[in-house]
């Protein structure tokens, strides 16, 4: 197992931030009892070793950043829609593939933004996207297709900065929504921007604004959003 590793990702006029890596070979972390006092939901004794491992080791990098915040700590728990479940003073996001979690949090106390997400995707699990109409519009995909990015790649980086918009604006909406209720408008010097296609809840109204990024590491893309 590998932790306390740091992605710095940069949040536009809102200074950076501090994506926080747990790695981990399968099994690992339930041979060897890592951190048992992390709270678990009713339903983990069910749950499959792969997914008891991905849970325990996005609380641990959760747990990372809380250190690096300064912050006294707080246990975060799993809500009945599987959401974590933050305290009012923290904005924070949780992914994870099969053998690393990411956490990226932020004290509200200290910064005006709204809300944060983070996504982490296989490189090459972009070949499973096959259905761009799910994912995105045309004119979407034509934004990054002018900067770069074809076919597997597109698929997944969008699909990704969806996922991450999600959970950045999901704690203010509270319910299901469509990756095609968010569509990207625009890209500058590696700034995404999105717009929400209608209105979501009192706070999310058609045409707030999201802006995200990328970053390869390693194996892995990385997504960010905030707004």
């Amino acid at each position: 197992m590998k932790n306390n590793n740091q992605t710095t990702v940069h949040l536009g006029a809102h200074g950076a931030a501090c994506i926080h890596h747990v790695r981990f070979q399968s099994g690992d972390l339930i041979a060897q009892n890592i951190h048992p006092d992390i709270p678990k939901p009713a339903e983990y004794n069910r749950w499959r070793i792969k997914r008891k491992e991905t849970f325990l080791a996005g609380r641990m990098a959760v747990r990372s950043a809380q250190q690096a915040l300064g912050l006294t700590h707080f246990d975060v728990l799993r809500g009945g829609d599987g959401a974590p479940i933050w305290p009012s003073h923290i904005l924070g996001s949780v992914s994870h593939t099969e053998n690393e979690a990411i956490a990226l949090m932020i004290d509200a106390r200290q910064s005006s933004l709204m809300g944060v997400g983070v996504d982490l995707e296989k490189i090459n699990s972009g070949s499973q996207l096959e259905d761009e109409s799910m994912i995105g519009l045309p004119e979407e995909f034509r934004i990054l297709h002018s900067i770069g990015f074809q076919s597997e790649c597109a698929r997944l980086l969008l699909f990704s900065l969806k996922e991450s918009v999600y959970k950045a604006l999901y704690p203010s909406v509270g319910q299901f929504f469509d990756f095609l209720d968010v569509a990207l408008e625009a890209e500058q010097e590696g700034v995404f921007s999105l717009l929400v296609q209608r209105d979501l809840s009192e706070k999310i109204a058609m045409g707030c604004r999201i802006y995200g990024g990328y970053k390869q590491v390693n194996e892995n893309m990385i997504t960010f959003a905030y707004f």
